[in-house]
C-alpha cells in the first residue's frame, strides 16, 4: 500500500469494489460505504479484487497537481 497525506480535507464514497483502507488501522470499505481522511491524516487505499475501483472522491480544497500526486503513488 502507499502510504500518503495530502492538505485536502478528503470523503471518498466507494461506487464499485471493495478497497482496504489504512490509517491506524486496516477497514474494508466496501460498494456504497463511505471514509473521511482529516486534512494532513496518514492513509492507504488499496484495492481488494480483480476489477477496477469506482470512487466519488471529494477534496477540500482541491488538490493540486493531482498528476504528480498520482504518479507518486505507483510505486
Amino acid at each position: 500500500m502507499c502510504l500518503h497525506s495530502h492538505r485536502s480535507s478528503t470523503k471518498i464514497h466507494i461506487l464499485q469494489q471493495e478497497v482496504e483502507f489504512g490509517r491506524l488501522q486496516t477497514t474494508i470499505v466496501q460498494a456504497g460505504d463511505s471514509c473521511y481522511i482529516a486534512s494532513g491524516e496518514i492513509h492507504s487505499i488499496r484495492n481488494n479484487g480483480d476489477t477496477p475501483v469506482i470512487s466519488l472522491n471529494v477534496y477540500t480544497p482541491p488538490l493540486r497537481n493531482c498528476r504528480k500526486y498520482q504518479m507518486a503513488c505507483l510505486f
